[in-house]
Protein backbone atom coordinates (compact mmCIF):
# COMPACT_ATOMS: atom_id res chain seq x y z
CA UNK A 1 0.00 0.00 0.00
CA UNK A 2 1.04 3.94 -0.10
CA UNK A 3 0.32 6.57 1.75
CA UNK A 4 0.00 10.33 1.13
CA UNK A 5 -0.25 12.85 4.39
CA UNK A 6 0.20 16.49 3.81
CA UNK A 7 -1.45 19.09 5.61
CA UNK A 8 -5.05 20.90 4.67
CA UNK A 9 -4.39 24.18 3.35
CA UNK A 10 -7.45 26.14 1.19
CA UNK A 11 -9.80 24.09 -0.80
CA UNK A 12 -8.05 24.52 -4.28
CA UNK A 13 -4.85 23.17 -3.01
CA UNK A 14 -6.51 20.12 -1.53
CA UNK A 15 -8.17 19.33 -4.47
CA UNK A 16 -5.13 19.93 -6.66
CA UNK A 17 -3.75 17.31 -4.27
CA UNK A 18 -6.48 15.09 -4.57
CA UNK A 19 -6.05 14.69 -8.55
CA UNK A 20 -2.65 14.46 -7.89
CA UNK A 21 -3.51 11.01 -5.77
CA UNK A 22 -6.20 10.02 -8.48
CA UNK A 23 -3.74 10.59 -11.42
CA UNK A 24 -1.50 8.04 -9.19
CA UNK A 25 -3.88 5.44 -9.06
CA UNK A 26 -5.35 5.53 -12.59
CA UNK A 27 -1.69 4.97 -13.39
CA UNK A 28 -0.87 1.62 -10.23
CA UNK A 29 -3.18 -1.08 -9.62
CA UNK A 30 -4.74 -0.03 -6.51
CA UNK A 31 -8.37 -1.43 -4.42
CA UNK A 32 -9.69 0.45 -1.57
CA UNK A 33 -8.52 3.96 -0.59
CA UNK A 34 -9.58 5.40 2.72
CA UNK A 35 -9.04 8.80 3.38
CA UNK A 36 -8.56 10.07 6.95
CA UNK A 37 -9.10 13.78 8.34
CA UNK A 38 -8.47 14.89 11.29
CA UNK A 39 -8.99 18.56 12.62
CA UNK A 40 -8.32 20.44 15.49
CA UNK A 41 -11.05 23.02 14.98
CA UNK A 42 -14.60 22.34 15.42
CA UNK A 43 -15.30 23.64 12.21
CA UNK A 44 -17.79 21.35 11.04
CA UNK A 45 -18.86 23.50 7.85
CA UNK A 46 -14.70 23.41 6.65
CA UNK A 47 -14.95 19.50 7.49
CA UNK A 48 -18.01 19.08 5.54
CA UNK A 49 -16.34 20.85 2.45
CA UNK A 50 -13.12 18.81 2.48
CA UNK A 51 -15.93 15.21 2.62
CA UNK A 52 -17.50 16.85 -0.52
CA UNK A 53 -14.47 17.13 -2.33
CA UNK A 54 -12.84 13.77 -1.77
CA UNK A 55 -17.03 12.67 -2.78
CA UNK A 56 -16.96 14.82 -5.88
CA UNK A 57 -13.09 14.03 -7.23
CA UNK A 58 -12.97 10.27 -5.97
CA UNK A 59 -16.68 8.71 -5.55
CA UNK A 60 -15.42 5.12 -4.71
CA UNK A 61 -12.88 6.47 -1.80
CA UNK A 62 -14.01 6.12 2.12
CA UNK A 63 -13.11 8.73 4.29
CA UNK A 64 -12.91 8.58 8.08
CA UNK A 65 -12.19 11.33 10.79
CA UNK A 66 -13.11 13.51 13.88
CA UNK A 67 -11.78 16.46 15.76
CA UNK A 68 -8.60 16.50 17.51
CA UNK A 69 -6.30 17.90 19.99
CA UNK A 70 -3.19 17.82 17.82
CA UNK A 71 -2.10 15.75 15.03
CA UNK A 72 1.16 14.23 13.48
CA UNK A 73 2.19 14.09 10.13
CA UNK A 74 5.43 12.35 8.86
CA UNK A 75 6.28 11.83 11.92
CA UNK A 76 6.21 15.58 13.46
CA UNK A 77 3.72 17.93 14.96
CA UNK A 78 1.29 19.29 12.20
CA UNK A 79 1.97 22.60 11.37
CA UNK A 80 -1.85 23.16 10.06
CA UNK A 81 -4.80 22.43 12.25
CA UNK A 82 -6.17 20.07 9.94
CA UNK A 83 -4.39 17.35 8.73
CA UNK A 84 -5.18 14.02 5.90
CA UNK A 85 -4.02 10.73 5.11
CA UNK A 86 -4.75 9.04 2.20
CA UNK A 87 -3.81 5.20 2.28
CA UNK A 88 -4.06 3.26 -1.18
CA UNK A 89 -4.44 -0.41 -0.83
CA UNK A 90 -2.86 -2.50 -4.01
CA UNK A 91 -4.44 -5.60 -3.45
CA UNK A 92 -7.14 -6.70 -4.78
CA UNK A 93 -8.55 -8.83 -1.81
CA UNK A 94 -8.24 -5.79 0.32
CA UNK A 95 -11.45 -4.84 1.60
CA UNK A 96 -12.77 -1.68 3.40
CA UNK A 97 -16.24 -1.25 5.36
CA UNK A 98 -17.33 1.80 7.38
CA UNK A 99 -20.48 1.76 9.71
CA UNK A 100 -20.71 4.50 12.20
CA UNK A 101 -23.58 4.59 14.97
CA UNK A 102 -24.98 7.01 17.85
CA UNK A 103 -23.02 6.66 20.54
CA UNK A 104 -24.23 7.40 23.98
CA UNK A 105 -25.18 5.76 27.43
CA UNK A 106 -28.37 4.71 26.27
CA UNK A 107 -27.25 2.79 23.40
CA UNK A 108 -23.44 1.72 23.87
CA UNK A 109 -24.58 -1.92 24.41
CA UNK A 110 -26.59 -1.98 21.54
CA UNK A 111 -23.75 -0.41 19.00
CA UNK A 112 -20.75 -2.87 20.42
CA UNK A 113 -23.09 -5.39 19.65
CA UNK A 114 -23.81 -4.34 15.99
CA UNK A 115 -19.91 -3.68 15.50
CA UNK A 116 -19.12 -7.06 17.17
CA UNK A 117 -21.69 -9.09 14.97
CA UNK A 118 -21.25 -7.11 11.50
CA UNK A 119 -17.26 -8.54 12.27
CA UNK A 120 -18.26 -11.95 12.74
CA UNK A 121 -20.49 -11.98 9.13
CA UNK A 122 -17.62 -10.88 7.55
CA UNK A 123 -14.19 -13.48 8.06
CA UNK A 124 -12.19 -11.44 5.54
CA UNK A 125 -12.27 -8.57 8.43
CA UNK A 126 -8.39 -8.28 10.07
CA UNK A 127 -8.61 -5.22 12.18
CA UNK A 128 -11.25 -2.36 13.22
CA UNK A 129 -9.99 1.26 13.40
CA UNK A 130 -12.40 3.72 15.70
CA UNK A 131 -12.89 7.33 15.91
CA UNK A 132 -14.99 7.74 18.99
CA UNK A 133 -16.32 10.93 20.63
CA UNK A 134 -15.48 9.98 24.53
CA UNK A 135 -15.96 12.99 26.67
CA UNK A 136 -19.26 13.24 28.93
CA UNK A 137 -19.65 8.64 28.98
CA UNK A 138 -17.66 6.08 30.41
CA UNK A 139 -15.91 3.73 28.01
CA UNK A 140 -15.15 1.05 30.35
CA UNK A 141 -18.60 -0.54 29.43
CA UNK A 142 -17.65 -0.62 25.60
CA UNK A 143 -14.13 -1.58 25.55
CA UNK A 144 -15.43 -4.90 27.97
CA UNK A 145 -18.14 -5.48 25.14
CA UNK A 146 -15.73 -5.50 22.33
CA UNK A 147 -13.73 -8.46 23.87
CA UNK A 148 -16.12 -10.92 22.22
CA UNK A 149 -14.86 -9.51 18.83
CA UNK A 150 -12.80 -12.78 17.31
CA UNK A 151 -9.03 -12.55 18.44
CA UNK A 152 -7.55 -12.40 15.22
CA UNK A 153 -9.23 -8.73 14.76
CA UNK A 154 -6.65 -6.18 15.55
CA UNK A 155 -9.00 -2.88 17.42
CA UNK A 156 -7.30 0.90 17.25
CA UNK A 157 -8.16 3.71 17.07
CA UNK A 158 -8.59 7.15 19.48
CA UNK A 159 -11.56 9.30 20.92
CA UNK A 160 -12.41 12.58 19.71
CA UNK A 161 -11.42 15.65 21.45
CA UNK A 162 -11.20 19.28 20.75
CA UNK A 163 -8.31 22.21 20.95
CA UNK A 164 -9.18 23.39 24.25
CA UNK A 165 -8.67 20.20 26.25
CA UNK A 166 -11.13 21.72 28.89
CA UNK A 167 -14.11 21.56 26.16
CA UNK A 168 -16.42 18.69 26.08
CA UNK A 169 -17.23 19.47 22.31
CA UNK A 170 -15.85 16.95 20.06
CA UNK A 171 -17.56 15.22 16.44
CA UNK A 172 -16.42 12.16 14.69
CA UNK A 173 -18.02 11.31 10.90
CA UNK A 174 -17.50 9.14 7.44
CA UNK A 175 -18.51 8.58 4.48
CA UNK A 176 -21.33 5.99 6.49
CA UNK A 177 -22.07 8.83 8.14
CA UNK A 178 -22.73 12.43 9.09
CA UNK A 179 -20.97 14.81 11.39
CA UNK A 180 -21.72 14.22 14.97
CA UNK A 181 -21.02 14.83 18.31
CA UNK A 182 -22.05 11.41 19.94
CA UNK A 183 -21.07 8.91 17.29
CA UNK A 184 -18.86 5.68 17.21
CA UNK A 185 -16.90 5.23 13.44
CA UNK A 186 -15.46 2.17 12.98
CA UNK A 187 -13.84 1.30 9.66
CA UNK A 188 -13.33 -2.37 9.03
CA UNK A 189 -10.51 -3.51 7.03
CA UNK A 190 -9.18 -7.18 5.55
CA UNK A 191 -8.31 -9.08 3.22
CA UNK A 192 -5.92 -12.33 2.10
CA UNK A 193 -3.14 -10.13 1.46
CA UNK A 194 -3.69 -7.72 4.47
CA UNK A 195 -1.96 -7.80 7.16
CA UNK A 196 -1.75 -6.18 10.69
CA UNK A 197 -0.06 -5.89 13.92
CA UNK A 198 -1.03 -3.77 17.05
CA UNK A 199 0.91 -2.98 20.38
CA UNK A 200 -0.28 -1.98 23.55
CA UNK A 201 1.74 0.52 25.03
CA UNK A 202 0.80 3.05 28.29
CA UNK A 203 3.78 3.72 29.53
CA UNK A 204 2.34 4.53 32.86
CA UNK A 205 3.70 3.06 36.26
CA UNK A 206 1.58 3.14 40.02
CA UNK A 207 2.76 6.21 41.93
CA UNK A 208 1.87 6.62 45.32
CA UNK A 209 -0.06 4.93 48.42
CA UNK A 210 -3.70 2.94 48.30
CA UNK A 211 -7.02 4.59 48.60
CA UNK A 212 -10.13 3.73 48.60
CA UNK A 213 -13.12 5.25 46.22
CA UNK A 214 -16.24 6.07 48.88
CA UNK A 215 -18.71 7.92 47.02
CA UNK A 216 -19.54 7.82 42.88
CA UNK A 217 -22.17 8.87 40.50
CA UNK A 218 -22.18 7.12 37.76
CA UNK A 219 -18.73 7.17 36.47
CA UNK A 220 -17.78 10.70 38.25
CA UNK A 221 -15.88 10.23 40.94
CA UNK A 222 -16.70 12.30 44.00
CA UNK A 223 -14.75 11.48 46.85
CA UNK A 224 -11.42 9.29 47.68
CA UNK A 225 -11.39 7.94 51.82
CA UNK A 226 -14.42 10.52 52.54
CA UNK A 227 -12.85 13.43 51.03
CA UNK A 228 -13.16 15.40 47.94
CA UNK A 229 -11.56 13.17 45.19
CA UNK A 230 -9.75 16.63 44.21
CA UNK A 231 -7.98 16.95 47.27
CA UNK A 232 -5.95 14.00 46.53
CA UNK A 233 -4.61 16.24 43.51
CA UNK A 234 -4.41 19.50 45.40
CA UNK A 235 -2.27 17.39 48.16
CA UNK A 236 -0.26 15.74 46.09
CA UNK A 237 0.76 17.05 43.11
CA UNK A 238 -0.66 20.74 43.63
CA UNK A 239 -2.77 21.20 40.92
CA UNK A 240 -5.38 23.48 41.88
CA UNK A 241 -9.20 23.24 40.74
CA UNK A 242 -9.33 25.73 38.07
CA UNK A 243 -9.73 25.93 34.16
CA UNK A 244 -6.82 24.37 33.49
CA UNK A 245 -7.73 21.46 36.29
CA UNK A 246 -8.49 18.59 32.99
CA UNK A 247 -5.42 19.36 31.00
CA UNK A 248 -3.11 19.49 34.10
CA UNK A 249 -4.71 15.75 35.76
CA UNK A 250 -4.00 14.10 32.10
CA UNK A 251 -0.66 13.66 33.73
CA UNK A 252 -1.63 11.68 36.48
CA UNK A 253 -4.49 9.56 35.78
CA UNK A 254 -5.76 7.10 38.43
CA UNK A 255 -5.39 3.21 38.33
CA UNK A 256 -8.08 2.00 39.66
CA UNK A 257 -8.93 -2.16 40.60
CA UNK A 258 -12.75 -2.27 40.00
CA UNK A 259 -14.87 -3.94 42.51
Amino acid sequence: MKQFQFNYENKEKFTNYVRKIKQWCKASVTSEILFQVYSEQLDSTKVDAICRIIEMEMPNAIYIGCSTNGNIIMGEYAQSPISIVCTVFEYSSTKIEVFQHKLDKDTERDVTRKIVEAAKERPWVKAILLNITIRGMSMTDFCEDLVDLPEKIQVFGGGAFSEDMNENAAFAFSSGGEISDHTVVAAFIGGDDFHVESNYITGWKPLGRKLKITKTHGFVLNEIDGKPAYDVYYRYLNIKNDENFFTNTLEFPFFYEHN
